[in-house]
């Protein structure tokens, strides 16, 4: 019997170049978005622990990074 795992995915915008407001606002259109489209089982913003060298941290959390679990039968509506 073959079993699936979910897949998870950091998204980064802060190769973006935008300014800290900028980057809050960017996160704040996106995530929403995220949320709303079938196979994403979770979405929300990365914790300071886990964000890559040289990403923004602020309160806490990551500027720009949002972290997602997928289903992966939903791979493709999600990248669509």
């Amino acid at each position: 019997m073959m079993t699936t795992s979910n897949i998870q995915l950091t998204i980064s915008l802060s190769e973006l170049g935008l300014d800290n407001e900028e980057l809050e606002a960017e996160v704040g259109n996106l995530l929403p978005q995220l949320k709303e489209v079938d196979g994403v089982e979770d979405a929300g913003l990365v914790e300071v622990t886990g964000t890559p060298r040289g990403a923004k941290a602020f309160g806490g959390l990551s500027l720009g990074m949002l972290e997602t679990v997928l289903d992966p039968a939903h791979l493709k509506t999600v990248f669509g």
